[in-house]
């Protein structure tokens, strides 16, 4: 029988020592301030002025202004058109890919390179390509007679062009979650249902999808987070214009802070993004534990 010595108090604790710099460095980037905007959102703080409470005074202001609700509202029909948009480009490619096309790495390294490019870099190549006198895409157009878009100037113009944009940069991520689930799904099964006599629709139907389904819900949950808080394409592309046509939160709440220079009005945006988030991602990720543990 082996006696069990007891660790000293520096064994035991050599493993929380290990994890403190981590630990600091998260409470410090991510805890504190989302504590400080959750405390700066019921005070109203600008420059050349003390911190002063007032409440539930911010929320007040936000609620009652107009183009609040319209980026909200912009925000939410964004969101859904990229989030929709890429899941079905994604799940199209990969399905598509995964069948054992020729060439299938290569393939898979051009449907992920949008992913591989800056942001902004992109967004200012797409910006030169489509200026309304001198850009490529126009220039193509009139070549072959046809009417130039104003693809920025436009209202309904400029928000489709930013969804196809968004839609164009963020479905590799998509597209690299469902890949995945689609070549773990076990041959014998796809097998079993050809056997059988099922059609190539009706495997994608009632034995691909269902399959993939927590994927699909994993991207979903993502892309929603990520996507309510789009801010990069948009303020390179549009400022959020013409005339608050493309404004979302993350614009409106950037205008706020750093052109108005209202930070408590600003920091109230951002507990109501992140409260909106919260609501999403718990909604979707209920369902998905009842996908998969039900």
């Amino acid at each position: 029988m082996s006696i069990r010595r007891k660790k000293t108090f520096g064994a035991r604790a050599l493993p929380y020592l290990m994890i403190t710099p981590s630990q600091i460095m998260l409470f410090l980037i991510i805890i504190f301030p989302a504590i400080f905007t959750c405390w700066l959102s019921f005070q109203s703080y600008t420059y050349g002025k003390p911190i002063e409470f007032v409440g539930w005074g911010n929320f007040d202001v936000l609620f009652k202004d107009p183009i609040f609700w319209q980026a909200l509202w912009h925000n939410i029909i964004f969101v859904n058109l990229i989030v929709f948009g890429e899941l079905a480009i994604a799940l199209g490619i990969a399905i598509f890919l995964a069948g054992g096309v020729p060439f299938q790495r290569v393939m898979v390294s051009i449907v992920m390179a949008p992913y591989a490019v800056s942001t902004v870099i992109a967004v200012i190549m797409w910006k030169n390509m489509l200026y309304p006198d001198a850009g490529f895409i126009n220039y193509v157009l009139q070549s072959i007679h046809l009417p130039q878009i104003m693809w920025t100037t436009n209202s309904t113009h400029a928000f489709a062009t930013l969804v196809l944009l968004a839609i164009w940069l963020r479905a590799p991520f998509s597209f690299l979650i469902l890949y995945n689930a689609v070549i773990c799904i076990p041959s014998p099964i796809l097998e079993a249902a050809q056997i059988d006599g099922a059609s190539r629709p009706q495997i994608i139907r009632f034995i691909i999808f269902p399959l993939i389904l927590p994927g699909i819900l994993i991207a979903m949950t993502f892309r929603y987070i990520f996507g309510f808080r789009t801010f990069d394409i948009v303020w390179i592309m549009t400022k959020g214009g013409p005339i608050y046509a493309t404004e979302l939160l993350s614009t409106y709440l950037y205008r706020t802070a750093f052109s108005y220079f209202e930070f408590g009005v600003a920091s109230a945006v951002a507990l109501v993004m992140v409260i909106v988030v919260f609501l999403i991602s718990v909604y979707y990720l209920k369902i998905m534990y009842k996908k998969m543990f039900a």
